[in-house]
């Protein structure tokens, strides 16, 4: 399994800083990139029964406003994890899917 490693650096210097708005269109950007990635894995390649992947693939659809694809992910999800924890935090993130449509 290949590994990935993510870093963040920014400049010292307050100029370089992008703006919130600048901020946001870069995230926008960011997380339409990675579900692009998420979802050129082919089907046989997703893990089997990983509630994780679809919680994951339901968070980056939520933040590009596709709340119904994020509500179908979350609920997959839940279908597939055990943990108590991950199942209350999966409701309350498909809570906050519907009250955003």
């Amino acid at each position: 399994m290949k590994k990935f490693l993510f870093i963040f650096r920014h400049s010292t210097d307050p100029k370089s800083r992008p703006s919130p708005e600048e901020m946001q269109a870069l995230g926008g950007q960011w997380y339409a990139w990675m579900l692009d990635r998420l979802a050129a894995v082919p089907a046989d390649r997703v893990p089997a029964r990983y509630p994780g992947w679809h919680a994951v693939i339901g968070e980056l659809q939520f933040r590009l406003g596709q709340y119904v694809a994020a509500a179908e992910a979350w609920q997959e999800a839940l279908r597939w994890t055990t943990s108590r924890a991950d199942h209350e935090f999966l409701s309350r993130r498909m809570d906050a899917c519907h009250c955003a449509q």
